[in-house]
């Protein structure tokens, strides 16, 4: 399963939709809004338990990771972008 990692409201489940989802191969994916301009990225995966609108709490499952799109095997590519810019989600991770 695949947990949100901070309050958030679900902004899209897609499959190989918007421009960076289909550029990066995503597959599967869901987009959760953080607020202040943070999002974040969940590809690859096999399915989504989210809808999009739907207010999510920390820790709630949102998915389960798969293999979908372009993948060498089953994994979950995670990522956060601040406004338009990907920055590194180790900055983020223990600190909601």
């Amino acid at each position: 399963p695949v947990l949100a990692p901070a309050n958030g409201k679900v902004l899209c489940t897609l499959i190989q939709g918007g421009t960076v989802a289909a550029r990066e191969g995503f597959g599967r994916y869901v987009v959760l809004d953080h607020g202040n301009g943070v999002t974040s990225w969940y590809g690859h995966l096999r399915d989504w338990v989210v809808q999009k609108d739907q207010i999510i709490s920390a820790g709630q499952i949102i998915a389960h990771s798969g293999n979908s799109g372009n993948t060498t095997g089953a994994h979950l590519h995670f990522g956060i972008k601040e406004g338009n810019n990907w920055v590194n989600p180790l900055d983020y991770i223990g600190t909601y």
